[in-house]
């Protein structure tokens, strides 16, 4: 009895020695921290950390850049902890570069402010609130405005932190950079002139690092362009003349995304036609072709099936979900998933020019000649039939451009833009075959962390240092600095 109640204490004192230890190295960290203005990202993803690619901007301004973050003191309380986390980005910045500059205006109580946020017109944000049990709403600033010499561009709201360090970034960018680089988008009209254009969020982010244009390619001068976009609208088929003007641009240096479908479907009854958009005449000079069939994967996208007050959610297997990415491609550091509605196979004819950049997963399977698009009947795959595919791919010849191949034309529209990082994928591809300077930014995001499964008594140790260690850290470090102060 007695050795039982002095090995239950001998325990006890071990767990007790191993939080005091936690707590005095936590304490001396801070300390030394605070000594030497270090700092240690332990979050999976390096979320509180610059990326490379922000680096390697910085390091061409060579003049005082100024960032005003512009924060109304009426913002709502559940904002505050947001204004911290953007001020924390904001120093990075100034960490990494001497001459950026970090101030916070607030236009309610500063009219110099006041006349900036008119000048560069930067709108109000209405907010809602509740105050003594009623809803109450507000008006508010909560933007940035970054100057260099007599250039500016503003980021109206800020309004979470996960794509902010690319919004800041890339407008450096453009504010350092004299001459942006040219793409030329073929298919579509600019949204500018059609107010209906499906294609308004790629546009709007394609203006973030390059001067757009939207040439018709039977009359357009692309000496200057340096990539072009060409589209399939599930309609146009592109003439003899227009294929050989596009494969005429690679040859010479140019580089090309080529977005299209294998099988065109339609949206209203889900059938199908032949893809008669004619650019595989295009592709088969680099290795390349689009297949005529349509891929179906376990992994696939939710799809709402419902209409009225049924709403019926499934994973609908024509929409097909991927993680599967070339390693060896620094395009795909802020990507997580990649969504293809409707996506077919990219053949690849020549591996010594041709390098895959996104697969299916290997419980993905084809449809050929005959396609049911239904998603209560499409047949379930035969087990050996299953395999991973291609569906972005990119060539490259020595004496050529490069041209890369993403074999579903919904991939980039509007609609079709949820919870995937479609457009990120493409802003890093496009930077990638022109300037690779903002290629790879990362998002903002913490996600979330399943703990492991440790064995006993390791197991206790964690559960309670967890549970004690981070209230104690807390109330330590306060006193600490209370006494230094």
């Amino acid at each position: 009895m007695l050795r039982a109640v002095r090995r239950y204490f001998l325990g006890l004192s071990n767990i007790f020695t191993v939080v005091l230890l936690l707590i005095v190295f936590f304490v001396v960290l801070n300390l030394l921290a605070g000594i030497f203005n270090f700092k240690l990202d332990l979050s999976k993803d390096k979320i509180y950390t610059l990326s490379p690619a922000t680096y390697n901007v910085l390091k061409n301004v060579d003049d005082v850049i100024q960032i005003k973050f512009i924060a109304s003191s009426n913002i709502p309380k559940q904002f505050m902890p947001l204004k911290d986390r953007v001020l924390g980005l904001l120093q990075e910045y100034k960490k990494a570069n001497p001459n950026v500059t970090v101030e916070v205006l607030d236009p309610d109580k500063d009219s110099t402010a006041e006349k900036l946020v008119s000048q560069q017109g930067l709108p109000q944000l209405q907010f809602t609130e509740q105050k003594s049990g009623q809803l109450s709403l507000s008006n508010a600033y909560f933007g940035i405005i970054i100057q260099y010499l007599d250039k500016s561009e503003i980021i109206p709201q800020v309004l979470s932190v996960e794509g902010l360090e690319y919004d800041i970034t890339s407008a450096i960018y453009r504010l350092v950079n004299k001459d942006l680089p040219e793409v030329g988008v073929v298919g579509y009209e600019s949204s500018f002139a059609n107010q209906n254009s499906s294609i308004t969020n790629l546009d709007s982010v394609l203006r973030k690092q390059f001067l757009v244009t939207y040439p018709q390619l039977e009359d357009a001068d692309l000496s200057r362009t340096k990539l072009l976009f060409i589209i399939d609208d599930g309609q146009k088929s592109y003439s003899t003349s227009e294929a050989k003007i596009i494969t005429d641009y690679i040859n010479k240096k140019g580089n090309a995304i080529i977005i299209a479908d294998g099988v065109w479907v339609s949206d209203a009854t889900l059938t199908t036609t032949p893809a008669n958009h004619n650019l595989n005449e295009v592709l088969k000079n680099f290795g390349l072709e689009i297949e005529p069939n349509l891929i179906l994967s376990n992994s696939a996208e939710l799809v709402n099936f419902g209409g009225g007050q049924l709403s019926l959610v499934l994973p609908y297997r024509f929409w097909v979900k991927t993680n599967v990415f070339n390693p060896d491609k620094s395009i795909f550091n802020n990507i997580n998933t990649l969504t293809y509605p409707w996506v077919s196979s990219i053949k690849v004819k020549d591996n010594s020019i041709v390098e895959p950049l996104v697969k299916t997963t290997n419980q993905s399977w084809a449809q050929t000649n005959e396609f049911n698009l239904s998603p209560e009947t499409a047949a379930d795959p035969v087990p050996e039939e299953t395999q991973s595919f291609v569906v972005s791919a990119l060539a490259e010849k020595k004496s050529a451009g490069k041209v890369a191949v993403i074999s579903s034309r919904r991939f980039v529209l509007d609609q079709f833009q949820s919870q995937n990082d479609n457009l990120n994928f493409i802003s890093n591809l496009a930077l990638s075959l022109t300037n690779n300077q903002l290629a790879g930014i990362r998002n903002k995001s913490a996600g979330v962390y399943i703990l492991p499964v440790y064995s006993y008594p390791f197991s206790e140790i964690l559960k309670y240092s967890l549970i004690f260690l981070f209230p104690a850290l807390f109330l330590i470090l306060g006193v600490v600095k209370a006494v230094r102060r």
